[in-house]
């Protein structure tokens, strides 16, 4: 499949969802975020980084991202796959109209795990694993320009983490006004900030299952970005910690926090499936 067409069919299809909840102070969820105010991204920055494009039911085209985890697995949000038929993975790709990705994977609804207990009501357990066994990563080829990142264990805690910058990227949107992706990926760093500071806008929408992040100066995340992987360094090893799920109806540019799904509450399933013969 061409990515090409698929850039240019997304630039007049981007679309958005949300849900009100009486609880949120004049905003709601929305999902398919993707970064304003972003930062061009070097080529082997996030070689993990994987441009998801998703076909629904409704014949609608979503664009969400995801992160390589290993050779067979790749991680991203649930709520990018309700309603799908297929999708494509473009992995190894920086910029997506001058490029052309060494992996392209075409995925059926079948190579999709969803956490049993998600809820596409509120986006409790929003993560989902897309099975590329049949076609597995190679990363021994550096002409590929992919590689997987670890995530962070079960052993790291929220609060172990409030304070530290988090790094996330994506392709496209680049402020609420322009509706078209961006060709090339960009990145924002941003603080991890307390769940209290989410509550009170989210409101118990917020659970100890979520992360996070501060937006500032105009700089979020956006239309698109749904699933990306927010990266930290603990140690000098970059892991990725979260996922991204949702943020405030009323804008990427008005520094609202970006809500995610934490990974460390999830390590245990993560590695029942990934680690499976």
């Amino acid at each position: 499949m061409s990515l090409k067409f698929l850039l240019f069919f997304l630039t007049f299809s981007i679309c958005s969802y949300a849900l009100k909840f009486d609880t949120i102070s004049q905003s709601s969820l929305k999902f398919n975020r993707k970064i304003a105010g972003g930062t061009k991204a070097e080529r082997n920055e996030f070689l993990y980084k994987c441009a998801l494009y998703i076909t629904k039911i409704t014949e609608e085209l979503n664009f969400c991202s995801g992160s390589i985890i290993s050779d067979r697995f790749v991680i991203s949000a649930a709520h990018c796959f309700s309603n799908i038929t297929t999708g494509v993975i473009f992995a190894g790709v920086h910029n997506l109209k001058e490029e052309e990705a060494p992996y392209d994977y075409d995925f059926e609804v079948t190579d999709v795990i969803l956490h049993e207990e998600y809820d596409a009501s509120t986006y409790l357990n929003d993560i989902a694993l897309i099975n590329v066994t049949a076609y597995p990563f190679d990363f021994t080829n550096s002409k590929n320009f992919i590689q997987k990142i670890q995530i962070v264990t079960e052993l790291i805690s929220n609060d172990n983490l409030v304070g530290m910058i988090g790094r996330i990227a994506g392709w496209g949107q680049t402020t609420d006004e322009n509706r078209e992706i961006s060709n090339e990926l960009l990145y924002i760093d941003a603080e991890i900030i307390d769940l209290y500071n989410c509550k009170v806008i989210f409101g118990n929408k917020i659970r100890s299952t979520n992360l996070c992040l501060k937006s500032d100066d105009s700089r979020s995340t956006c239309q698109g970005d749904s699933g990306g992987g927010l990266q930290v360094t603990i140690n000098g090893e970059n892991f990725i910690v979260a996922l991204v799920s949702f943020g405030a109806e009323d804008g990427c540019e008005k520094n609202y926090p970006v809500v995610f799904t934490f990974l460390p509450p999830y390590f245990k399933w993560i590695n029942s499936i990934v680690n499976r013969d």
